[in-house]
């Protein structure tokens, strides 16, 4: 999500991208990256939200909720 030159690739090549983010990322930095790869014309991302690590060893990792409200409104 850091590799500036990277994402203005993404952007150029005009194909399907998936931009995960980092453990941690904050909203705001996850919907730059993104943004910065739209800059270059490129409107096909998918985003995918990572979970948070949890104690329990039968789940790897738990999705955090609280990220959906921001997104949606």
């Amino acid at each position: 999500m850091q590799n500036f030159s990277l994402l203005k690739r993404a952007g150029r090549a005009h194909k399907p991208f998936l931009l995960k983010r980092g453990i941690s990322a904050t909203l705001e930095e996850f919907l730059m990256a993104a943004e910065y790869i739209m800059s270059e014309g490129n409107y096909n991302i998918v985003l995918c939200e990572r979970g948070s690590a949890h104690l329990r060893g039968s789940y790897r990792n738990t999705l955090d909720l609280s990220i959906v409200p921001p997104c949606s409104a």
